[in-house]
């Protein structure tokens, strides 16, 4: 039972880097956005980037959804024991 905590939180810990990661990438692309013009950075310079954050959050929302699954298995065990 404790491997099965460890392994889950340190799943969540992942987890929560990759939020941050994710927060961090879209508040920069927001400040960036407003310079964009005065550097000539067009929309096609970062399409490949946006579709790599695409990417990387349904594999965060697909992780979070495994892990949740995890955790609803664990208590149900609980409950039965």
């Amino acid at each position: 039972m404790k491997k099965n905590l460890e392994d889950i939180r340190d799943k969540l810990e992942n987890e929560v880097e990759t939020a941050k990661a994710l927060a961090e990438a879209m508040i920069l692309i927001h400040a960036g956005s407003y310079i964009f013009d005065q550097y000539e950075v067009m929309f096609e310079n970062v399409q490949h980037f946006f579709g790599l954050m695409v990417e990387i959050s349904e594999n965060h929302v697909r992780s979070l959804d495994i892990l949740t699954d995890n955790l609803t298995d664990f208590h149900n065990d609980l409950k039965t024991n």
